[in-house]
C-alpha cells in the first residue's frame, strides 16, 4: 500500500477518534470520515479500472466476495461483541434502541435508520447507540454494491469504439460528482440531519476519489510542486478539523475542503524530498496506525458509548487515555487474528464464491439472532402495557398515591410500571400514525376523531407533542361524557399565532403554515371546549421580550377560539426530567421500585418560564390548569411517582400510564356544563 495512503488513513481515524473522545478539543474531527470516503472511491475505482482494461468487464461476484472478506469478519466480530455486552451490562431501557441499530448495522443500512430517526420526533432525542458509527460503513458498503453495477451498465451501452471504457467511467463519475454535490448543498440547507447520513449526498466524495483514479497520471510532475500540493492538502484537512464545529452546515459545500485536501494528497503521491510530507507518514507508528485504522474505527465507538453508560458517569482524562490504549490493543488483535486470515490468499473461504457468501450470511444471522433476543426480551415486557389502564385504575399508584385528599393508601408490593425498558413505548400510539400526526416539516392538517361522533359537546385537543401527551386522559373523559373529540397534532409546533425563532428553515415555516390552516379549520366549525399545551422551551425570540412574544401568540390564538364560543383549558407544561435521571431509574428500579434517588430539585425542574398561565389571564374564557402538584412536592420532582414511571424520554414527555392516573384530577378542572354523562 502506498505510504501516503496509509498516512491518510492514520490521519482520518485519528481525527474521528479524538473528536469522539474529546469533542470540545477537536470540534471538526468528523471530517475524517470524508477522508475515508475519498480514499475508498480512489482505491476501488482504480482496481475496477485495471480489471476493465485487462478483461473488458467487471467480475461482480469476485469483486463483492473480496469486499466481504475484507470488511465483514471484523465488523461482525465487533457487532457481536457489542450485542453481548449490551445484554450483559447495559440497563434494559436501552436494549430496544441498541439492538435495532445493531441489526441495522449488520445489514449495512444504519445510515438510513439514523436518517429516519433524525426526522422522527419519537426518536430524535435517542441517546447515541454503541454502533451508531456504522452509518459510514453502511454508506461505503452501499457504494461497493452500486458502483460496479453502474460501471457494468455504462460499459454495456452500445457506443462502439467511439467512447472507450475509461472515458465512459470519467463521464459517469463527473456526472455523479456534480449532481450529488449540488443535491448535498441543497439538502444540507433544508434537511441537514437527513443529508448527513444520506448515501446520495455523500456519493460525490467517493466519485471524486474515483475520478482522480481514472484521470490519468499525477498532475504535478515537478517535485517541489508535488511536495507543496501535498502539504496544502494536509493543511486543508487539519484546518477543517479544528475550525469546523457541530454548527457548520455539513456535508454541503463545507465538505469540499477536506475532500479537496484528500484529493491533493492522493494526486501528489509519495511526495518525497527535502521538506516533503513523507517525514510524517514514513514514521512506523503512522504506518502501523494506518494499517489497523479499520479495526480502530470499529472498536472505538462502542467503548466511547458503553463504558460511561455502564459506569454511570463521565470518564476522566486518564480513563479516556486508558480506554484508547485498550482500543488500540483490540484493533491490533483483530487485524492479526481476524482481518488478515480471512483476506489472505490461503484463507479457506477464498476458494469458492458460494462459501464466501454463505459464511458471511451465517455470521450476519448469528448477530441478528443475538440482537433479536434482546428485542424479544423487551417485547415480552411491552405486552404489560396492554394492562396499563387497568393497573392505573385499580391500584393506588401514580397521581392517586400523592393526591392531597389522601383518598388511597399506597400498596407496598406494587411493581414499578411501566418498566424502564419499555417506557419509551408508553405513548399515545393512536396519534403517532401518519394519518393523525403532522410531521416536523409537514404542513397538512390531519384531524383525527375519537369519542362519540354524535356527541353534543365538540372538544378539541390541539398543539405539539406536549399537548398530545394528554390524549389518554382527554380521550377517557370523551368516552365517559359523550364528547366528540378531534385532535390536531403537529410535532414540535405549539398552537400559537406568533412564529417561532427556535429554528430557521422549513420546520419554522411549516409550523406557521399549520397554525394558519388549523385556525381556519376550527373556524368553520367552532368547538365547545379546547385542551392545549406546549413544551415550555419553545423559543419565540431572543432577549427579555421573548416570553412576551410567546404570551401574545398564545393569547391571540386562544382569543379567536373563545370569541367563537369555546372554553380553552391550557395545561401548564410538566417538569423537565433530564436523561441522566431516566438512566438512574433504569439502574435503581431492580433494587428500589420507587427509585427514590432519581429526580430533580423542584426549582430546577420547573425553572423554565411558564408562558401559558399569563397568556390565559389575558383571554376571557381561557384558564390555565397546573397539575404539576402531582409530579413534584415542595422541593423535589421525582422520576417515579406512586410506583409509576412518570416520564418516557429526555424530552420530558409523560408516560401514557401516568397521564391516565391524572384523568380524575383533570376532570375536576373542566367546567361542569361539559360533564354530562355519556
Amino acid at each position: 500500500m502506498r505510504p501516503e495512503i496509509q498516512g491518510l488513513r492514520a490521519l482520518a481515524v485519528s481525527l474521528v477518534v479524538l473528536y469522539h473522545v474529546w469533542p470540545d478539543r477537536l470540534t471538526g474531527g468528523y471530517v475524517g470520515v470524508d477522508v475515508f470516503f475519498v480514499i475508498s472511491g480512489y482505491l476501488i475505482t482504480a482496481h475496477i479500472a485495471r480489471e476493465v482494461a485487462r478483461t473488458g468487464r467487471v467480475r461482480l461476484g469476485t469483486f463483492w466476495a473480496r469486499r466481504v472478506r475484507r470488511l465483514l469478519p471484523a465488523s461482525l466480530t465487533v457487532l457481536l461483541a457489542t450485542a453481548v455486552t449490551v445484554l450483559l451490562a447495559v440497563p434494559q431501557a436501552y436494549w430496544n434502541q441498541f439492538m435495532r441499530e445493531i441489526g441495522a448495522g449488520t445489514l449495512y443500512v444504519q445510515n438510513w435508520a439514523l436518517a429516519s430517526a433524525s426526522v422522527d420526533y419519537l426518536t430524535a432525542e435517542n441517546v447515541a447507540s454503541p454502533v451508531q458509527h456504522f452509518w459510514s460503513l453502511s454508506v461505503e458498503e452501499q457504494f461497493y454494491l452500486a458502483w460496479p453495477l453502474l460501471i457494468t451498465a455504462v460499459l454495456a451501452i452500445p457506443l462502439g469504439r467511439r467512447l472507450g471504457a475509461a472515458w465512459r467511467m470519467r463521464l459517469l463519475l463527473g456526472a455523479i460528482v456534480v449532481s450529488s454535490l449540488i443535491w448535498g448543498i441543497l439538502q444540507t440547507a433544508n434537511a441537514p440531519s437527513v443529508a448527513y447520513f444520506s448515501t446520495f449526498v455523500r456519493a460525490w466524495e467517493f466519485a471524486a476519489g474515483g475520478l482522480l483514479a481514472v484521470a490519468g497520471a499525477t498532475a504535478w510532475r515537478h517535485e517541489v510542486a508535488r511536495r507543496l500540493v501535498s502539504w496544502l492538502g494536509l493543511a486543508a484537512i487539519v484546518w477543517s478539523a479544528f475550525v469546523y464545529t457541530s454548527a457548520t452546515p455539513f456535508p454541503g459545500a463545507a465538505a469540499l475542503v477536506p475532500v479537496v485536501g484528500t484529493l491533493a494528497i492522493l494526486a501528489a503521491g509519495d511526495a518525497r524530498g527535502p521538506g516533503g510530507t513523507h517525514v510524517l507518514y514514513d514514521r512506523r507508528s503512522i504506518q502501523w496506525l494506518g494499517d489497523v485504522s479499520y479495526s480502530v474505527y470499529l472498536w472505538h465507538w462502542p467503548f466511547v458509548v458503553l463504558v460511561p453508560l455502564i459506569l454511570g458517569r463521565t470518564l476522566v482524562w486518564p480513563e479516556r487515555v486508558a480506554m484508547l490504549v485498550v482500543v488500540l490493543g483490540l484493533a491490533w488483535s483483530t487485524k492479526k487474528l481476524i482481518e488478515d486470515p480471512f483476506r489472505s490468499p490461503g484463507a479457506g473461504v477464498r476458494a469458492r464464491l458460494p462459501r464466501t457468501f454463505g459464511t458471511a450470511a451465517l455470521g450476519m444471522l448469528v448477530v441478528l439472532a443475538v440482537a433479536w433476543t434482546g428485542m424479544w426480551t423487551v417485547e415480552r415486557q411491552t405486552t404489560m402495557l396492554e394492562d396499563s389502564a387497568r393497573i392505573a385504575a385499580g391500584d393506588c399508584r401514580g397521581a392517586a398515591a400523592v393526591a392531597p385528599d389522601g383518598s388511597c393508601a399506597p400498596v407496598a408490593n406494587l411493581p414499578l410500571f411501566p418498566p424502564p425498558a419499555v417506557a419509551a413505548d408508553d405513548y399515545p400510539v393512536e396519534l403517532y400514525g401518519r394519518e393523525c400526526r403532522t410531521g416536523i416539516t409537514e404542513v397538512r392538517v390531519k384531524p383525527c376523531e375519537f369519542g362519540d361522533p354524535e356527541g353534543a359537546v365538540d372538544v378539541v385537543l390541539v398543539g405539539d407533542s406536549h399537548a398530545a401527551q394528554w390524549f389518554p386522559a382527554v380521550e377517557t373523559l370523551a368516552r365517559d361524557h359523550g364528547w366528540r373529540l378531534t385532535v390536531y397534532f403537529k410535532a414540535t409546533c405549539p398552537y400559537a399565532a406568533t412564529a417561532q425563532d427556535w429554528t430557521g428553515d422549513s420546520q419554522r415555516e411549516s409550523c406557521a403554515r399549520w397554525n394558519i390552516d388549523t385556525e381556519a379549520t376550527l373556524a368553520t366549525e367552532p368547538p365547545d371546549l379546547v385542551f392545549t399545551s406546549a413544551l415550555a422551551t419553545h423559543e419565540f425570540g431572543d432577549g427579555v421580550l421573548a416570553p412576551e412574544v410567546a404570551i401574545e401568540g398564545y393569547a391571540e390564538s386562544w382569543r379567536r377560539l373563545t370569541d367563537a364560543g369555546a372554553h380553552v383549558i391550557a395545561l401548564v407544561d410538566d417538569p423537565h426530567m433530564p436523561q441522566d435521571q431516566l438512566d438512574c431509574v433504569a439502574r435503581a428500579a431492580s433494587v428500589d421500585p420507587d427509585a427514590a434517588e432519581c429526580g430533580v430539585p423542584r426549582h430546577q425542574a420547573l425553572g423554565r418560564a411558564d408562558v401559558l398561565t399569563p397568556a390565559a389571564a389575558h383571554v376571557d374564557g381561557a384558564e390555565a390548569v397546573d397539575l404539576n402538584g402531582f409530579l413534584c412536592d415542595d422541593s423535589w420532582c421525582p422520576a417515579v411517582v406512586g410506583r409509576t414511571l412518570a416520564y418516557r424520554d429526555a424530552q420530558s414527555h409523560l408516560t401514557s400510564t401516568y397521564v391516565s392516573t391524572l384523568t380524575p384530577y383533570l376532570a375536576r378542572e373542566v367546567p361542569e356544563r361539559f360533564l354530562a354523562e355519556g
